[in-house]
């Protein structure tokens, strides 16, 4: 059975920040919602701080995260074929001075580096998530490549999503 906690803070351009842990038992669940205290969508950003899991498989260890809606974020793999518990460390952050929020999903089978172009923002006043879920046993990498585009890797070619989130301030 899923367990998990959560823990509330504020501070300055910060309105609040969730972070919680959360335990998945493998075997059955590619998917998994987890109730939040609210936030506005339209301010707030998820991290995945860490994932830990006894199994040698890096799969076992890859999950994206998704704001579902203001009182729920989503943990997503792509296989639920090992045994072993995944403990997943998170937090959701909601700001204050928010210019504007793009988000979105990149789903690729290649190794070949992927682009996403996105509306124009200022890199120096943004922040970045970005999580992955994937079948191959590698991770990848995500990062705004200009203020309209954004770059995805991963070095094998299985299918992976990476779910990301982009906010600028003003």
């Amino acid at each position: 059975m899923p367990t998990g906690r959560i823990g509330i803070s504020s501070g300055g351009g910060i309105k609040s920040i969730q972070h919680g842990f959360y335990s998945i038992a493998w075997g059955t669940d590619l998917i998994r919602d987890v109730s939040i205290t609210s936030v506005d969508i339209s301010k707030s950003i998820p991290f995945i701080t860490g994932v830990g899991s006894a199994s040698p498989q890096n799969e076992a260890k890859s999950f994206s995260i998704t704001i579902l809606n203001s009182n729920t974020i989503r943990f997503e793999r792509k296989s639920a074929t090992w045994t072993d518990t995944a403990d997943i460390s998170w937090e959701v952050i909601e700001y204050r001075n928010v210019k504007s929020i793009q988000t979105g999903t990149k789903t690729f089978a290649s190794s070949t580096g992927q682009t996403q172009s996105i509306t124009s923002v200022d890199l120096s006043k943004s922040i970045y998530s970005a999580s992955l879920s994937t079948l191959g046993g590698a991770g990848g990498a995500s990062y705004p490549q200009s203020s309209t585009s954004l770059y995805f890797k991963t070095i094998h070619s299985d299918t992976t999503s990476f779910v990301w989130y982009l906010l600028e301030f003003y």
